[in-house]
């Protein structure tokens, strides 16, 4: 049965009876995209047959055991967009440089997660467009994304365990940021002109005190999508 579906989402289906993932999902090889809805609990089972899966998705399920980001999805080269936020991971983040069309990696929220740095293999993929490890124990300094001409979204917000360092000089002229938030992560020095991005919406930088003392840039000014200005504790004048 189901042999042939190739998508199954049931995101929003919030009256669903909570129970665990079933482990028959992975009988549907021929799955290329799986987005399961917040009513879970156990543990994520392997679904390592889905080989070509290309988005996963089940952030917020909060009601699943605490338990590794699964080892299975190194071998998913397929992979595009990768979802688990708030879903209490507590393992480090696993190689997925096999898939090398990643877009997405999205595993904010999972505060348990041992500590470690942003994956040094972000920075060989150019095809990321939005990479969201915010509360999540890294450590170590960001990696250079340059070669990422289309990422949209940064968020590495609160992660006071990294190496004190500036602000990336990379993330200066890309116009197709419109998140940014680098609040809590330790950057020390100037803060760069980041006027090209020029649609930004959010922009946090807050809580950095050891950024050089110096007024609010004038370029913010310019951005007249922003929504969310972060300078709290950033050492304004």
């Amino acid at each position: 049965a189901l042999a042939n579906l190739r998508v199954l989402s049931l995101r929003g289906c919030n009256r669903m009876a909570a129970g665990p993932v079933p482990a028959w999902l992975n009988a549907l090889t021929k799955l290329t995209g799986l987005s399961l809805s917040p009513n879970y609990t156990g543990s994520i089972p392997d679904l390592s047959a889905l080989r070509d899966l290309e988005w996963f998705g089940l952030s917020d399920n909060t009601g699943l055991d605490p338990g590794p980001i699964p080892g299975w999805l190194s071998g998913l080269s397929k992979l595009r967009s990768l979802n688990l936020a708030f879903c209490n991971r507590t393992s480090d983040i696993p190689d997925l440089s096999a898939a090398t069309g990643l877009q997405t990696l999205d595993l904010l929220g999972n505060q348990q997660m041992a500590a470690g740095p942003v994956p040094a293999w972000l920075a060989g993929n150019p095809n990321l467009v939005d990479v969201e490890l915010g509360w999540t124990n890294r450590t170590g300094d960001i990696p250079d994304m340059s070669a990422a001409t289309g990422l949209q979204v940064l968020d590495v917000d609160f992660k006071p365990g990294m190496t004190p360092g500036p602000i990336p000089a990379w993330l200066a002229g890309r116009p197709s940021l419109v998140r940014r938030s680098l609040s809590n992560t330790n950057r020390t020095g100037d803060i760069p002109d980041l006027s090209a991005s020029t649609h930004m919406q959010t922009l946090g930088l807050g809580q950095n005190p050891g950024l050089t003392p110096g007024p609010f840039p004038g370029w913010i000014a310019q951005m007249v999508d922003l929504e969310s200005l972060d300078f709290m504790k950033a050492n304004r004048t």
